[in-house]
């Protein structure tokens, strides 16, 4: 939902513990940027329920990003206007 160069917020059907590792994939229209996804390491340091009561948030702090894609985080937040 939310993305920069040091975390994204996903949203969820179910919730996603914290204090956890997770490989994240971000798929991408690849027609824009190239790749049909990239692959990100996240650790997951807060959660909550979401407005709709049928989801959660999760916070994600990134690490180990890439130079590249952090590259194609900056197209997305200047393509979609997608920021945390």
């Amino acid at each position: 939902a939310d993305i920069t160069t040091e975390g994204i917020m996903v949203i969820s059907d179910q919730p996603i513990p914290i204090n956890q590792t997770f490989d994240l994939r971000l798929d991408l229209p690849e027609h824009i940027f190239g790749s049909p996804f990239i692959d990100l390491e996240g650790r997951s340091i807060w959660n909550n329920p979401d407005i709709d009561p049928s989801f959660f948030n999760t916070g994600f702090e990134l690490f180990n990003v890439s130079p590249e894609n952090a590259k194609i985080i900056e197209q997305i937040i200047q393509e979609y206007g997608i920021r945390g």
